[in-house]
């Protein structure tokens, strides 16, 4: 994610770059602000998000925010940040199932119950095939 803001940054409006720096700085406290809290504590509008969003490829803000949710912290080496040379082996795995989970719930946060209400009402729309089977048990 850091490096898609990075490729596209010199070609932003001075708005949308001073919502790339914000992100920048608040990293993942980012991922539970709606578009209307972000605009107000970057000190951009809604429309510059959208803006921002298109121009790193993403079809909207909601899709922004989950790759960026996924992406905070620089990805896998992320969940590895916390160990070091000298850690035994079940330190190791500690340090990096709890870093994991940690990240995913964060994600978990990050996601509004309308979202998914969302997604499941598109998947459901006559002519998409849906992947998701409830099974008996």
């Amino acid at each position: 994610m850091r490096e898609r803001i990075l490729a596209v940054y010199d070609t932003l409006r001075p708005s949308e770059r001073r919502l790339a720096d914000y992100i920048a700085r608040h990293g993942a406290a980012v991922i539970r602000l709606s578009m209307p809290e972000l605009a107000e504590r970057a000190g951009v509008s809604q429309p510059t998000i959208a803006r921002f969003c298109a121009a790193l490829g993403y079809d909207g803000f909601r899709e922004f925010k989950l790759q960026f949710a996924q992406n905070v912290g620089g990805g896998t080496p992320f969940v590895h940040q916390d160990v070091e040379a000298h850690d035994r082996p079940a330190d190791i795995a500690g340090k990096v199932f709890d870093r994991t989970i940690a990240t995913l719930m964060s994600v978990r946060n990050a996601l509004s119950v309308d979202q998914i209400e969302h997604g499941r009402t598109w998947r459901q729309t006559p002519g998409r095939r849906s992947t998701a089977r409830s099974r008996e048990v």
